[in-house]
């Protein structure tokens, strides 16, 4: 799909039957990564029914001849005609309604994301598996959406996932499909405590000043996850929350990116000017 000169990374998409070992290898440093940050499955390899029929689209570092990161996508008008709803990934934790199929249907689903460890500090690992996802959404203009689950690890404090849930629901969700994605295990406890509804004003301008105050609460000083700070940038909005006991307990946030809303200076960055000017025409 892509490759960088500067770093060496190379971005490549497959179907599973086309990698099994390098599924495999997908599989193991997938669950390594999770379980850095309090998630994981709790197995040797996190791989499921899903892997076989989703497209796996990941980073390799051509100089150190290692994984740097992988996603895992869905195309779901394919997996609607072979497998129905059940075939969907996001269907195990959200019920999905009839509102909500006509939109995903163009849309890819996206999730399992991850950068190993090693690479976490450079900012071209995760930009350039992007890039990967921009080119190879450049080859299937058929599809519009994006969607899918960002997660909000356990390791984060109660106070800061109170935040972000509170802001998010305030100000990023999305009209015209409530209730059409519903939880089936829905946050609870997660409410903000009257003291701590102060925070929020100060955080609710904008990502930027929320993730410098969950920073300030959080010991380590990280700010809100990477990944939700991409899918806001890209126009993200919100449809639904849940808490996946499964996988550690963590916050799950369903967000859907609609590319014709998605800044323009963004989309030329990822899927070039060419396709950027067709998603818009």
């Amino acid at each position: 799909c892509y490759e960088s000169e500067s770093s060496g990374f190379q971005v490549y998409a497959a179907e599973a039957g086309q990698i099994p070992q390098m599924l495999q290898e997908i599989g193991v440093r997938r669950e390594l990564t999770f379980r850095a940050v309090g998630e994981g499955t709790g197995s040797s390899c996190d791989l499921d029914d899903f892997d076989r029929h989703y497209v796996h689209l990941f980073t390799w570092d051509s100089r150190e001849n290692r994984l740097v990161g992988a996603y895992r996508l869905g195309r779901t008008d394919c997996i609607m005609a072979d497998m129905g709803a059940r075939g969907i990934y996001n269907s195990m934790f959200f019920r999905i309604g009839d509102k909500a199929m006509p939109v995903l249907v163009q849309g890819l689903e996206m999730g399992r994301a991850f950068i190993v460890p090693d690479y976490q500090r450079q900012a071209a690992s995760l930009d350039t598996l992007w890039m990967g996802i921009g080119r190879y959404l450049a080859r299937h203009p058929e599809y519009r959406y994006l969607y899918g689950t960002v997660s909000v690890s356990p390791e984060y404090s109660r106070l800061s996932r109170s935040l972000i849930l509170s802001y998010l629901q305030q100000n990023a969700m999305l009209p015209g499909l409530e209730g059409a994605i519903r939880a089936f295990n829905p946050p609870t406890g997660l409410g903000l405590l009257s003291e701590d509804a102060r925070l929020l004003p100060t955080a609710m301008a904008d990502p930027r000043l929320l993730g410098m105050v969950v920073s300030e609460l959080e010991a380590d000083g990280k700010g809100i996850p990477v990944l939700l700070r991409q899918y806001l940038r890209l126009g993200g909005r919100m449809l639904s929350f849940n808490i996946d006991n499964d996988f550690g307990g963590t916050l799950d946030c369903f967000v859907l990116v609609d590319l014709h809303e998605t800044p323009e200076r963004v989309l030329n960055r990822y899927c070039g000017k060419e396709h950027s000017a067709r998603l818009r025409a």
